[in-house]
């Protein structure tokens, strides 16, 4: 449902100009203007407008300082407020609206207006605010009761599916996947999902292990079995008894094991190290592997026989590169998530930071971006990610037409940056009048290319 007439808060200098645009857009819009930065400021809080159309300078008026937009874009970026802010400004000032768009601004629109196309902008804005207040809402729809599994690209659907499928039976699942792509998280949906969900889901990563320690771990050993073994001791598949046994990495396996696996996929026993009783056990075996286990059976490493017994149902999990529609999702709920353990007042994703989010290749995959999230929170200064908090524009795997001009302009910017900071000793005032920007626009340059200004003082 459309929003119902939406706040468009007006602030600029030229009363005219607000009068213009209060006659332009006076249908279908609640206006309000304001051409004092005190006056915005008392408009801004007391009305709660939907969107704010901010003139960055308020020059005409001596009282004021340059500039003084940017310091009330920054406030109101902090104060938690759900707002869209638009950028007014001139052709002559288009370095001025970039800081402002690096600093959470939503987008620009230059003077001197086009109507049409600022009510397309407008409308553009209010779509997104729309969506973005739906968001916990599409998270609990996508979750399609599977726990706290989030997706609704058409891969996730599929997979949700065949979950509901398999968890109603015993079948042995392989789970197939690039690292980070959540092979493990499936693994436990399916156990909670079945009727096992009241007995144990045991997790061991066969790569992780010595090799010499890896059978004992699985299958536990007798007193005595060995140098140190002073008590029998029970291992993961005994743990897992009536519940569920997830062998991550399951490449690794060494062939000797792998035989011992076979045996009890096949009559449901194992041996303990050092043992010579059958124990029967009821448990269900789900695998993992981001290898290629085909290719691994022709290069001798892995049995054929035990692929197929593994393989009874094979989930493959995607890369995140290729759940286009969850990224954006996924973003959202961690930050959720971690916004709320670090106790930081963060309450949405800039929409520059947001096209990043998705333009990025996202290589090490869900548990790559879950990473990058965290680590913006922690070092988040503002109510909202902005793109210096993510740490994407300076990797080649951001994707585009001018991706090789973009790194081109990224070093250079960076070594400029250096230069600066070595030439002035770290002094900003001074190297944000030698580059000719705001001290503002100096700290979001040095953030997005992580460089520390302190480390350059010599005092």
């Amino acid at each position: 449902m459309e929003m119902k007439n939406p706040k468009i808060l007006i602030a600029d200098d030229d009363e005219l100009l607000c009068q213009q645009l209060k006659w332009g857009l006076q249908d279908g819009y609640q206006i309000i203007t304001a051409n004092a930065p005190e006056d915005v400021r008392k408009k801004f809080y007391s009305h709660q407008p939907d969107i704010v159309m901010l003139d960055l300078n308020f020059n005409d008026n001596a009282a004021y300082p340059m500039n003084a937009g940017l310091s009330i874009l920054e406030e109101f970026i902090e104060s938690d407020q759900r707002c869209k802010i638009i950028i007014i400004t001139g052709q002559q000032e288009m370095d001025l609206a970039r800081s402002a768009l690096n600093a959470g601004a939503f987008d620009y629109v230059l003077k001197p207006f086009d109507l049409d196309e600022l009510k397309v902008l407008l409308k553009r804005a209010l779509f997104i605010l729309q969506v973005e207040s739906q968001t916990n809402i599409d998270e609990e729809e996508t979750k399609d009761n599977l726990g706290s599994i989030i997706g609704q690209s058409e891969k996730m659907r599929r997979i949700f599916q065949l979950v509901k499928i398999v968890s109603d039976t015993d079948a042995t699942v392989l789970i197939t996947g690039e690292s980070g792509t959540g092979k493990e998280v499936i693994a436990k949906l399916i156990h909670q999902c079945s009727n096992r969900k009241d007995f144990n889901f045991v997790a061991i990563n066969c790569g992780a292990i010595p090799e010499g320690l890896l059978e004992s771990e699985l299958f536990g050993h007798e007193k005595g079995a060995f140098t140190g073994a002073i008590d029998t001791v029970k291992g993961k598949f005994e743990l897992a008894q009536d519940g569920t046994l997830f062998l991550d990495e399951i490449a690794e396996l060494p062939l000797a094991l792998q035989v011992k696996l076979l045996r009890f996929l096949q009559d449901h026993t194992i041996q303990r190290v050092g043992g010579l009783q059958n124990i029967k056990l009821n448990v269900r075996i789900i695998a993992a592997t981001n290898r290629d286990l085909k290719a691994e059976i022709q290069n001798g490493n892995f049995r054929e026989d035990l692929y197929y017994r593994l393989n009874v149902v094979g989930i493959e999990m995607p890369p995140l590169r290729e759940r286009e529609n969850d990224i954006e999702l996924l973003a959202k709920h961690f930050l959720k998530i971690f916004a709320k353990q670090y106790k930081k007042n963060i309450t949405g994703i800039s929409p520059r930071a947001l096209k990043l989010i998705k333009q990025y290749k996202w290589p090490g995959n869900v548990r790559e971006l879950e990473n990058k999230i965290r680590k913006a929170v922690i070092l988040a200064r503002h109510n909202v990610l902005l793109p210096g908090d993510l740490d994407l524009e300076n990797n080649q795997e951001v994707v585009g037409e001018t991706w090789s001009y973009k790194t081109a302009m990224l070093k250079a910017e960076r070594e400029i940056l250096l230069q600066a900071l070595r030439r002035h000793q770290g002094v900003i005032a001074h190297i944000a009048e030698d580059l000719k920007v705001n001290r503002s626009t100096l700290y979001d340059l040095l953030r997005k290319h992580n460089l520390d200004y302190k480390k350059y003082r010599t005092v």
